[in-house]
């Protein structure tokens, strides 16, 4: 990954800021839905379908597919 990193120049990692959200288009719901675990983490996913969640420390690196 640094090596991609490094070939895109001169750039600056930061962190972002995200809302959740849900929208339909065409009746399938797009968005960014959070929900917790039954174990009380908290969790992001990504809609349509659960291929992607997102979860703590929330840097980008601790995902599950």
């Amino acid at each position: 990954m640094r090596d991609k990193l490094a070939s895109l120049g001169d750039s600056t990692l930061e962190p972002i800021e995200v809302e959740p959200f849900i929208t339909r288009i065409h009746g399938t719901r797009f968005g960014w839905k959070a929900g917790h675990y039954p174990s009380g983490a908290a969790y992001i996913s990504i809609l349509p379908g659960d291929f992607i969640v997102y979860y703590a420390p929330w840097d980008g690196l601790g995902y599950d597919t």
